[in-house]
């Protein structure tokens, strides 16, 4: 019986490789076009305006990313996917939506490409394929890993770039777009082998407080869900201050985070 089972599991296999292609895998029914309408839900257009060109917290939540801003209260925080990335083998796992927002954990910077555009490899700790990273408030002056950044899926590209060394020549592909949010995550001290970048002096961050037209509900309550391994949900309840944290919804693959996330200023280690 064992033996049937693995069998059917074998061939179910082959056939899905088989019928997808990493053109196919990158199919996700829009032209080259970027997405530049707001989001059609409330709370991922709030999340792009609180979070609009300014630092944040991470917390030690390695299954979807606890992000919130340094004067936020403790139990206050947003819940994002971490971008996984598309899976050209099984590229309905998991599967990003274009449009939604994501946080980038543990990417890599590879090169610049002019544009404030650069190439980067980005997905989960085991899986990273190439992207698109679109620059709206830093500009990257090295190379290296990249601290978790806030960003939203935009679209897809054709792009041509070098081969990794040793290889020579070019190589053309469709990648993702992602678009950045926020600033790169917040910490108390720099880290060895993160890629450097300078702040746009037109960012929000660099703007007074009175300007940015932040707003904050101190004890008002917000919970909202969008579809399947893309949920986001809002926490904002004074009387969650002091009880314990929540256990909250975990999807997606292991992340490695909880190092990070210690050395994120204020973060908690839930």
């Amino acid at each position: 019986m064992m033996r049937a089972v693995r069998l059917v599991f074998g061939f179910l296999m082959i056939a899905a490789v088989a019928g997808c292609s990493p053109e196919k895998a990158m199919d996700f029914g829009v032209s080259d076009k970027e997405v530049t309408a707001p989001p059609e839900d409330a709370l991922s257009r709030q999340i792009m305006q609180d979070f609009d060109g300014k630092s944040f917290v991470l917390g030690s939540n390695d299954r979807q990313a606890e992000v919130r801003m340094k004067d936020w209260a403790p139990a206050r925080r947003i819940l994002i996917p971490f971008w996984l990335g598309v899976n050209p083998l099984y590229p309905n796992f998991l599967r990003p939506t274009v449009g939604h927002i994501y946080v980038m954990s543990e990417s890599v910077l590879v090169r610049p490409l002019g544009a404030d555009n650069y190439l980067m490899r980005a997905g989960s700790k085991l899986f990273k394929t190439d992207a698109v990273f679109e620059s709206t408030h830093t500009r990257y002056v090295d190379t290296g890993k990249m601290l978790p950044t806030i960003v939203r899926f935009v679209g897809t590209r054709v792009i041509t770039v070098p081969k990794d060394a040793p290889a020579t020549g070019t190589v053309t592909e469709r990648v993702p777009v992602l678009k950045e949010v926020s600033l790169p995550m917040q910490l108390d001290e720099p880290l060895a082998g993160y890629a450097k970048f300078e702040v746009s002096p037109k960012s929000p961050s660099r703007r007074p407080a009175s300007e940015r037209g932040d707003q904050v509900a101190a004890t008002s309550v917000m919970a909202s869900e969008y579809d399947s391994a893309h949920r986001a949900t809002l926490i904002l309840s004074a009387a969650q201050r002091a009880a314990p944290p929540r256990r909250l919804l975990r999807l997606g693959s292991r992340m490695s985070v909880s190092v990070l996330a210690a050395r994120s200023t204020g973060s908690p280690m839930l």
